[in-house]
Parts: C-alpha cells; sequence; structure tokens
C-alpha cells in the first residue's frame, strides 16, 4: 500500500514535469521515464552514488549528464513540503533583524523558510524548485528568477483549473496563501517570529493520521 502511494506520488512529479516542460520546452532537460526517480537501492545505477542517503534533504537535481530529479520517497508518500517563495525571493521579506521571514510548521513545533504545503502541490512546488536547478548556479540569482517563475506558472494553472489537483489539496493550497499573507504582513513589522495556527493539519497516509503513521513506521509496525 505505501509502495503504491510513493508511486502515485512520483506519477504527480512526472505529470507536473512534463506540464512545464511543455510550457518552458527550451529551459528544462527532456523528461524520459526514467528522468523523475524516487531515492530507492532499485534506483542505484541510476543515481551513480552521488549521494548515500537523502539525509538533510526532500530531492536534488543530478547536474552530470543524463540529469535527474531524484526525490526523497518519504516526501511522495506523505507530500509535506514548504513553500519557499519568500526564502528564494531576489526581494524576500524580512523580519526585524535583517533576516529572512520564517514561518511556522503546521505539524512539528519548529519554524521554517515558507508556509507548509500538502498534497500535491507540495509535489510541485518541489519540482519547479529542481527543475530549476537545470543550467543555473546552486540559490543564485538566476535559480531564484526562473524557481518563482515555474511556480507563479504552476500556481496560476492550479488556480484556473487548466492543472487539475484535488478539491481538499485545492482548499488547503488557498488556505496556505492566505495564511503566507497574513504572516508577511504580521512579521515584516512586528515580530521575529511569525504567531503560530492554533490548528494542525489533520492529514493521514494510508487512512492513518500523519503523527500516527510515523510512530508506527518508527516501531516497525507493517501498514
Amino acid at each position: 500500500m505505501t509502495d503504491d502511494r510513493m508511486f502515485e506520488g512520483l506519477a504527480m512529479a512526472v505529470r507536473c514535469a512534463k506540464h512545464l516542460k511543455e510550457k518552458f520546452p527550451m529551459e528544462i532537460m527532456a523528461i524520459k521515464d526514467n528522468t523523475i526517480i524516487e531515492f530507492s537501492k532499485r534506483n542505484s545505477r541510476l543515481i551513480h552514488g552521488d549521494k548515500k542517503n537523502m539525509s538533510g534533504c526532500q530531492a536534488f537535481y543530478r547536474t552530470d549528464k543524463p540529469h535527474r530529479v531524484v526525490i526523497l520517497q518519504k516526501l511522495l508518500i506523505e507530500r509535506v513540503g514548504w513553500l519557499g517563495t519568500n526564502y528564494y525571493s531576489l526581494e524576500p521579506t524580512l523580519d526585524e533583524t535583517g533576516k529572512r521571514l520564517r514561518f511556522p510548521c503546521d505539524i512539528e513545533e519548529h519554524y521554517q523558510h515558507g508556509v507548509s504545503l500538502y498534497g500535491e502541490p507540495a509535489i510541485i512546488e518541489m519540482i519547479c524548485h529542481e527543475l530549476a536547478h537545470h543550467r543555473t548556479s546552486g540559490h543564485a540569482k538566476g535559480f531564484k528568477a526562473k524557481y518563482q517563475k515555474f511556480w507563479k506558472y504552476m500556481l496560476d494553472e492550479m488556480l484556473n483549473g487548466n492543472y487539475a489537483i484535488s478539491s481538499y489539496d485545492f482548499k488547503k493550497l488557498g488556505d496556505q496563501l492566505t495564511s503566507q499573507d497574513n504572516y508577511v504582513s504580521i512579521g515584516k513589522s512586528v515580530c521575529k517570529d511569525p504567531p503560530k495556527p492554533d490548528y494542525k493539519w489533520n492529514a493521514t497516509i494510508n487512512g492513518i493520521p500523519v503523527e500516527e503513521y510515523r510512530r508506527l513506521k518508527s516501531e516497525g509496525v507493517k501498514n
């Protein structure tokens, strides 16, 4: 069941990459059957030893040819990320200390560089990020401009209905975009850490709440 959800998440990633490639054909590498892959033992030959583990990242872009995007299985299964439009902005909103504004994470007790994203939009944002690394340098200006362009296009496509996502994911996306606007308006002038929301996302994996799923997985219980 977990494998089914992982491959479903991978299909979402491939779908997004192809949609972007259609719009920006000269700015993205060719999207083939093994261009977007999950980090797994079965793909070790394709990864070519770039990374022995995915510690500290949800995905990475392989700069050597053939270019690939390798994705952490946990992201494909749980589909929880964060929006990087402020952190990777050429003119980011800063807090009172002059650092880029941080945002509260909805499902864990910490702050992060953007509002949380859930479901398919989390996969879409990640693909926009990784494909923006093609022919750009690190997270420098070229990357930031390309990432912003890709995300704005995909966001517009989701909001105007040209790129269909589930009604639940659509509603959560709208909620989080509103939250981002609120945090920016409050955090910029009032506080270093914006106020945490008084709710938690009620996500489930295979019908099990996220926290419970993670606990069972850590105890070695199979779903």
